[in-house]
């Protein structure tokens, strides 16, 4: 089992526990169909072995149908970047965010690079971040990593996984360290998801507007234009 499938296995058990110690964050309506959550209480990434961390996140609004864009935004200090693994769940979906970024045959150890300073992926960029040494909030937004073995060129686990998914129910973030020598702080992090209404929300407030326009004019059918001149008809 590789390191990466090791920390998902660990994860399931960290969140739980996370879950039921500190309680699930949720998510607040923040514009129109945008919905954000996120901390700015710095988090240590402990060293490899240790079993990382996971975040429990809620989402609730029924009138939300699916998700059309997810932007995950967050700063680590410290460490060595190819070191760090981080995933987003939800349901049966699973991003990759990052998966030791760098590493491939020829460099397992990923790049030495320290800390990821205001960095945003987002399920519409192109960018890949594994492939990027230094990344830089001008220079983004990036693609999640998406690799299940950090080696690997196929990448199925982008942020658009997401895409075309209920947001509704619970969420996990979870961070490792998957090799030992360096501690990493995720000091912030924001998720943001854009989502529409449910077509059976669309479809009440047509009807709604529909039947309000209806009733207008009926109304001035009956009171104004349904009148006749009192001396009509009189010589």
């Amino acid at each position: 089992m590789t390191r990466s499938l090791y920390a998902m296995v660990l994860a399931l058990a960290v969140t739980f526990w996370a879950a039921a110690a500190w309680g699930a964050l949720d998510f607040s309506l923040t514009g129109e169909h945008t919905y954000q959550v996120g901390s700015v209480a710095g988090h240590t990434i402990a060293d490899y072995p240790d079993s990382g961390f996971a975040v429990a996140i809620n989402f609730n609004d029924a009138t939300v149908g699916e998700i059309t864009d997810l932007k995950f935004t967050f700063t680590i200090t410290g460490g060595w970047n190819g070191d760090i693994y981080a995933y987003l769940s939800h349901g049966s979906s699973l991003a990759i965010l990052l998966n030791q970024v760098g590493a491939d045959s020829g460099n397992p150890d990923g790049y030495g690079t320290s800390g990821f300073q205001n960095i945003t992926l987002a399920s519409s960029a192109v960018q890949d971040i594994h492939q990027v040494a230094a990344p830089t909030a001008a220079g983004g937004p990036y693609a999640a990593d998406g690799r299940i073995n950090s080696q690997d060129a196929s990448r199925p686990n982008t942020l658009a996984a997401f895409n075309g998914v209920n947001p509704n129910g619970d969420w996990v973030l979870y961070f490792a360290d998957l090799s030992p020598g360096s501690t990493s702080t995720l000091s912030s992090w924001s998720l943001e998801i854009t989502a529409v209404p449910e077509p059976v929300t669309i479809a009440l407030g047509i009807f709604s507007l529909l039947a309000f326009v209806l009733g207008v004019k009926r109304f001035l059918s009956r009171n104004f234009f349904g009148q006749k001149d009192p001396q009509a008809g009189r010589s």
